[in-house]
């Protein structure tokens, strides 16, 4: 049976993806499409030849931090962090601490997938093998700021019977996921059990919840969706794709998920346009692409998100583009561009849809524009890439105007909801 049974007719019929792909988008077509689905992502498994080709330029700084952390305790975020947000209000003495221990881990399964000698790749791989663990050990894979504990119980302890499914978990999940299908075959002949455990723990904590409770705020169902829908949905496509071994199981995670995703693409209007702004973009719109693109690959192109409406999300950053890093800011985004966002992820999604104007190298007014380190035909080695600042000339030489869309009720703004400023929204590296 299609999940979508009991769900509001307004969210089960009329449906973009469900429209165009038709009965491939069911748990039935799935089940099929899906069938050899991590043969097919782009990003292959260690000993690939791109690995040991990554220049070496390319792991410069990363290589740099994760030699002079390996052997040092691992960050520990503690209940007492954790207990901050429910007793003053304080969300990141415990999300830095997360956001630490993550990024480490990631370091490391760069450092074990690109080094060419042997033994220290053994030792690298100790060293995922360690991070991967701890996150299995880790009470709570929500951030505080998100979980309901203390508004159903006043109690400041993550309770393991009732995880809260929020961005952190989807995070955790997916971010397990990669390494899974990265270094599968090494965990299994160096630390037999974890990938076992790996997959537990993402059973218990997010795939459960998710199938098994339609009142997670970020679904949809009531008709508020936000970024934290294409976002989460998202990440429990690759969680599903690497760690999830029934392929019935799979099939149903991801139906549900395209579910999700057709929600949050029925709330964007035909010009493509996010009320929240550029800088929300990539955790919103952005996010939506990952999956997209990750379901296009999994399935050998049986769902092609080549549709009219992608192409329009595809070219709004470009509309909202002012010269060097600077973009039209709405809401409470800033005007300036983060300095690491993954350009490469839109650069491809150009590429793909044949807008050379989303996706070719170009300067606009002042400063050299972002796109100019996205050359068609080349893999970055990493999802995050930094770009070059705009010069000290300031802001582009000419007045430039835009017609706003003033709802009334504004744009949507999660926050509220524990959601961090943009900045604050740390894409963990992967």
């Amino acid at each position: 049976m299609s999940s979508t049974a009991g769900l509001p007719p307004a969210f089960t019929t009329s449906a973009l993806l469900a429209s165009s792909w038709g009965s491939a988008a069911t748990a039935a077509g799935l089940v099929r499409s899906l069938e050899g689905a991590t043969g097919r992502v782009s990003v292959p498994p260690a000993g690939a030849p791109a690995w040991r080709s990554v220049p070496g330029d390319a792991l410069g700084a990363l290589k740099e931090q994760a030699a002079s952390e390996r052997g040092v305790p691992w960050p520990q975020p503690l209940v007492s962090h954790y207990a901050r947000y429910f007793r003053d209000g304080n969300r990141t003495a415990y999300e830095n601490l997360v956001a630490a221990r993550q990024q480490r881990l990631t370091r490391a399964v760069v450092m074990a997938l690109t080094t060419t000698d042997r033994e220290a790749a053994s030792a690298w791989l100790d060293e995922v093998i360690d991070g991967a663990y701890l996150m299995c050990e880790q009470s709570s894979w929500s951030w505080a700021a998100h979980d309901d504990v203390f508004s159903r119980s006043a109690e400041v302890v993550p309770d393991m019977a009732r995880p809260f499914l929020d961005l952190g978990a989807g995070e955790v999940a997916a971010q397990l996921g990669w390494l899974d299908h990265l270094l599968g075959s090494e965990l299994d002949a160096r630390a037999p059990g974890l990938r076992r455990r790996m997959r537990d723990e993402a059973a218990t904590r997010v795939f459960q919840p998710f199938l098994e409770r339609l009142d997670w705020h970020w679904l949809g169902l009531d008709g508020d969706v936000h970024n934290w829908n294409p976002w989460i949905h998202s990440n429990l496509i690759a969680a599903a794709l690497f760690l999830v071994g029934d392929p019935h199981l799979q099939a149903e995670i991801v139906e549900r998920c395209i579910e999700g995703l057709d929600r949050f693409l029925a709330s964007i209007p035909a010009d493509g346009a996010i009320d929240e702004g550029f800088a929300y973009w990539w955790n919103g719109a952005g996010r939506a692409l990952e999956g997209l693109k990750l379901l296009e690959e999994a399935t050998g192109g049986a769902l092609d998100a080549g549709l009219p409406l992608i192409r329009e999300l595809v070219s709004f950053p470009h509309r909202m583009h002012i010269g060097g890093a600077w973009f039209l800011n709405v809401a409470d985004g800033p005007a300036r561009a983060a300095e690491a966002l993954p350009w490469d992820m839109l650069h491809s999604w150009a590429v793909r849809l044949g807008d050379q104007d989303a996706g070719a190298p170009r300067r606009v007014n002042a400063g050299p524009s972002p796109w100019g380190r996205c050359r068609a035909g080349a893999r970055p080695a990493f999802a995050a890439r930094r770009f070059a600042r705009p010069n000290r000339r300031g802001t582009a030489g000419s007045l430039h105007l835009s017609r706003v869309r003033a709802d009334h009720g504004g744009p949507r703004n999660r926050r509220v909801r524990g959601r961090p400023a943009p900045g604050g929204e740390r894409r963990p590296q992967r």
